[in-house]
């Protein structure tokens, strides 16, 4: 009798664990090749709210909506795919009162897939949201460097501007020196310097550039400084 009393015990606790253990689950997904198929993301969402239907009232519901690594969001200004998907995902829910406030559509901003992509998720009453992850990529600001030359006879001083923006020769270059003279190229990338005139073993050159993205003159600003050191021929 014990050792029956003993089993359903350790059955009960199980069975309790198990729930408190309760864990997301992926129902479906969609995945977008060259072409939006509205039909089958339709058929999808059908799917995915009948499953809804089926759970407790207390189950939540979640629309991952992933970009795609061809729409790396690197300072980019235009609409994405994900995103329009979101809002037209989310728009459809509206029609569905009955479980549209269990439901949440979410545009996944940290993580890629190779092609947009949908997948819908299920979340049990405490479950842990387990789901997520994919492809990271890191966005990093372009370079912007300043390469000097002083001629033989240390009377010019050539600057070029080098960036790793690839459209970096349509900027327009804004060169400011306080020693010295700007011969010629001043709103180019090259400029050269008269420096027979200049005492000082260093030279403070200022750097604006203007034609960049909007959202990268943002987050990675729009000028560098260099100190440019030398033996003029008139230093002290």
């Amino acid at each position: 009798m014990k050792k029956l009393a003993l089993i359903l015990i350790l059955i009960f606790s199980s069975q309790i664990f198990a729930q408190n253990e309760a864990v997301a689950y992926k129902v479906d997904e969609y995945k977008e090749e060259k072409t939006v198929d509205l039909k089958l993301l339709d058929e999808k969402i059908t799917m995915f709210l009948q499953e809804i239907r089926k759970t407790p009232p207390t189950t939540k519901g979640v629309i991952l909506v992933f970009p795609s690594l061809k729409e790396l969001r690197c300072f980019n200004e235009k609409k994405f795919s994900s995103d329009v998907r979101q809002k037209y995902l989310s728009k459809l829910l509206t029609k569905n009162k009955d479980v549209v406030s269990r439901i949440t559509v979410e545009s996944v901003s940290s993580y890629y897939r190779e092609n947009t992509q949908v997948e819908f998720w299920i979340v049990p009453q405490n479950a842990e949201r387990n789901f997520g992850g994919g492809i990271i990529a890191d966005c990093f600001c372009p370079s912007l460097n300043i390469n000097d030359v002083l001629s033989e006879d240390k009377k010019e001083l050539h600057l070029a501007a080098f960036s790793s923006d690839s459209s970096s020769r349509k900027f327009k270059y804004d060169w400011q020196i306080l020693q010295g003279k700007i011969i010629s190229g001043q709103g180019t990338f090259l400029v050269i310097i008269d420096v027979s005139n200049v005492t000082s073993k260093e030279i403070v050159i200022k750097l604006r550039v203007f034609g960049q993205k909007k959202n990268i003159e943002k987050e990675c600003g729009d000028s560098v400084i260099k100190t440019v050191k030398f033996d003029s021929k008139n230093s002290q």
